[in-house]
């Protein structure tokens, strides 16, 4: 699948407002091959009422298309055609091009990631995605980023050192395995950290011959189209790689039920990961890799420090209901002496709102919240502290 990409000119920039105005003057559209598109997602930047971009959403035609461009990528220019150390040369130089555009990718991921739909249309009509605070360009420079050029670098250099074995038998005869890629692998990856999502999924992937149709997040597909030009740039052969934007119920759903994908991997809920083995399982028993978000909790012994026990259950609270790590509730075994449920969670409370009002905290978005209420902090009877934004990614 070709993507088309017309002025697409996020330059370096050095701080987030810089990056909002530049992204905010650019206009990006994004179309499969010759196929008209028929829905268009558009994003508004909160801070001037702009609409930044429109990104063109694809369906199941669009997958069809990118799986016919994987398939014949994976027969004739990639898979058991490229030896493990040039496929490696190509990770490295992939993860070195992100690299050199770290400051352009953080401030994408910035601008991209916390943006939820309002309302959606056809031909550019009145649908707009407004941006709320999420990820901080700080945070995006120091970790998203490098992390991603870390991992695209680990398997990189890990491309040319999968081997089989060679299995003792007799003189007679000789037994060994032989490790071959997969063929064209579909990948739905969440909205939280869309690129290094993206670098997990690409990594192991590409190291291993597989040809990829990768859906991002309706809610984040910025930094994955950014990635494209980037992909093209290392010299990856046509068809590698291709990106397909849509709905999980359109574009996703026939990802993870095309007969010709052999396996599916995908980050996100677990409601979403059960219906994915499920129509994997209805057509082609294609593999399925998942990683769903859980209910992890925090678990107070009774001879823990409870100031400290109070402090880091409201960091995981505060800091990380929109990743897997969602520190969901407390267990708290016994309460330590001098301290009941209950006055452990107004301490947890009045911490959350310390951590809430430092200048330096990272909170996230509030789209993805279970409920639309508050949840209590505590419950008594069973003595677990409860977070007010239970979320899986």
């Amino acid at each position: 699948m070709e993507i088309r990409m017309s002025e697409f000119n996020c330059s370096p920039l050095c701080a987030l407002p810089k990056a909002h105005i530049a992204f905010a003057e650019s206009s990006t559209q994004v179309s499969c091959l010759n196929q008209p598109p028929r829905l268009w997602l558009a994003y508004q930047l909160q801070a001037t009422g702009k609409v930044t971009t429109t990104i063109s959403m694809g369906g199941p035609k669009d997958v069809d298309l990118a799986v016919k461009a994987a398939h014949e990528a994976y027969e004739q220019r990639w898979g058991l055609k490229v030896p493990g150390s040039e496929r490696g040369r190509l990770l490295m130089k992939l993860a070195s091009l992100v690299e050199d555009n770290l400051e352009e990718l953080a401030a994408i991921e910035a601008l991209d990631n916390g943006a939820f739909p309002i309302s959606f249309g056809t031909c550019f009509a009145e649908s707009h995605l407004i941006i709320l605070s999420g990820k901080t360009f700080s945070w995006a420079k120091t970790v998203d980023v490098p992390a991603s050029v870390q991992c695209l670098r680990y398997y990189g250099g890990w491309a040319d050192k999968n081997h089989g074995k060679v299995i003792e038998v007799d003189e007679s005869k000789l037994a060994y395995t032989r490790h071959e890629p997969i063929g064209v692998v579909g990948q739905i990856i969440p909205w939280n950290f869309p690129l290094m999502m993206m670098a997990w999924k690409l990594g192991p992937a590409l190291a291993t011959g597989n040809t990829i149709v990768l859906k991002p997040s309706e809610f984040t597909p910025l930094a994955a189209l950014r990635m494209v030009s980037l992909i093209e740039a290392a010299g990856f052969p046509p068809g590698v790689v291709n990106i397909v934007n849509g709905y999980g119920a359109t574009a996703g759903n026939a990802i993870s039920s095309h007969p010709n994908i052999e396996k599916v991997a995908f980050t996100g809920s677990t409601l979403v990961g059960r219906k994915i083995m499920e129509v994997a399982a209805q057509t082609n028993l294609k593999k399925v890799t998942l990683e769903l978000g859980g209910k992890s909790p925090n678990i107070i012994f009774d001879d823990a420090d409870v100031e400290q026990a109070v402090d880091w259950a409201a960091h995981g609270v505060l800091y990380v209901p929109a990743t897997c790590l969602d520190i969901s509730h407390a267990l708290i075994s016994t309460p330590p002496v001098g301290i009941t449920a209950k006055p452990a969670a107004r301490e947890l409370e009045s911490s959350c709102t310390r951590r809430s009002m430092t200048s330096s905290s990272q909170n996230s978005p509030p789209r993805r919240s279970r409920s639309k209420s508050a949840t209590p902090l505590v419950e008594t009877p069973t003595r677990v502290l409860r977070s007010r934004n239970c979320s899986s990614t």
